[in-house]
């Protein structure tokens, strides 16, 4: 007699409560995690950039939320941060300029109330704010992005699948930014 097994499906349970989360404000997206740094937070979405100066609970902030742009899709999800004196925010993401602290800071978590993705920051870059960012489709753009920036770590890849880049604040120069572009592994 063969007794036949039924495969079990795991759920995926995220170690984030979305549920508790969207009640206290719908417009939360996800939740970004960089091991070893502060970069622990909700990412808010409101089809707009009304949380640069908004706080979780939609008060006026002037540290803001992470949120994404508005022009983000499965390809590039972009995420914008401000970059906080006292460490918070996306301080450390204007840190991965730094050679030892990017080699040191390879784990980059995305999490969403169905999955959880690791990230690997492949190259980091500082220059002028730029739009343009939100038309990287290719290696090709990636490459034409970073003409007129500072690579200051990783290098940018020959090829691209889906990225999630990180802006903050880089105060090297006047409106520049970091931009900590990463790929999923």
């Amino acid at each position: 007699v063969e007794e036949t097994k039924e495969v079990e499906e795991e759920t995926y349970v995220s170690p984030i409560d979305f549920s508790e989360l969207r009640a206290q404000n719908s417009d939360v997206q996800s939740w970004i995690s960089i091991d070893g740094t502060n970069v622990d937070y909700p990412v808010m979405n409101s089809g707009d950039e009304s949380y640069l100066h908004l706080s979780f609970d939609g008060e006026k902030s002037s540290q803001g939320s992470l949120f994404m742009d508005p022009a983000s899709d499965d390809s590039l999800t972009i995420i914008y941060g401000h970059n906080m004196k006292n460490g918070s925010m996306f301080h450390d993401v204007d840190r991965f300029n730094n050679k030892d602290f990017f080699e040191a800071h390879q784990s980059v978590k995305l999490y969403e109330e169905d999955k959880e993705s690791e990230l690997s920051p492949v190259v980091c870059m500082y220059g002028k704010a730029d739009d343009s960012l939100r038309g990287i489709k290719s290696a090709e753009d990636l490459k034409a992005f970073a003409e007129n920036k500072t690579v200051s770590n990783g290098e940018i890849p020959e090829e691209i699948g889906s990225l999630v880049v990180l802006v903050t604040c880089n105060y090297v120069g006047s409106d520049f930014r970091t931009y900590l572009v990463c790929e999923y592994k």
